[in-house]
C-alpha cells in the first residue's frame, strides 16, 4: 500500500510541474524581442524572436511560420531584456529605412514598439551594440560551432 501511495505522489508531482515552454510565437502571452536584419541585393531577412524564458524562435515573413529553434540561458535572456529597459528603448523613435536594415521590436500582447535603422547610420551605435550582443547569444544556439 505504501508503495502505491509513493508512486502516486511521484506521478502527481511530475504532472503538476508545468513547463514554461511556448509552442507558438503567435500565441505567446509573454513579452518578446524580435531581431531582424536584411535587405540589400537579395532582399533576404533573418528574423529571430527571444522570449523572457530564453526560448528562441526563427521566422519567415509571417509570424505563423515561426518555429522554436532552441533556448539560451534564462539569465542571459533576462540580461538582454534588462538592457532593453536600461537603455530606455521603449521610448526611442527611429525608423530609418536603407539598403540594409536592422530592426529591434518589443512585442507585449497586442502592443509592439519597433526601432529600425540603416546599416552604419549615425546615432544608432547604441542600438547596433545591443543588437550585436543579443544576436551573438542567439547565434551560439542557432548556429553552434561543430
Amino acid at each position: 500500500m505504501k508503495k502505491e501511495i509513493f508512486i502516486l505522489l511521484i506521478a502527481l508531482a511530475l504532472f503538476s510541474c508545468k513547463s514554461n515552454k511556448i509552442d507558438s510565437l503567435a500565441e505567446a502571452a509573454v513579452p518578446y524581442l524580435t531581431f531582424q536584419s536584411g535587405g540589400g541585393f537579395t532582399g533576404k531577412y533573418t528574423t529571430y524572436s527571444l522570449l523572457e524564458n530564453g526560448q528562441i524562435f526563427s521566422q519567415g515573413m509571417d509570424l505563423a511560420d515561426a518555429k522554436a529553434v532552441g533556448s539560451i540561458d534564462k539569465d542571459v535572456a533576462a540580461q538582454i531584456f534588462s538592457n532593453y529597459d536600461f537603455l530606455n528603448m521603449k521610448d526611442v523613435k527611429m525608423e530609418e529605412y536603407g539598403n540594409y536594415t536592422y530592426t529591434i521590436t518589443m512585442t507585449n500582447g497586442t502592443k509592439s514598439h519597433k526601432i529600425l535603422w540603416e546599416k552604419d547610420m549615425k546615432g544608432s551605435e547604441v542600438y547596433q551594440m545591443f543588437f550585436k550582443n543579443a544576436m551573438n547569444s542567439i547565434s551560439k544556439v542557432v548556429h553552434p560551432k561543430d
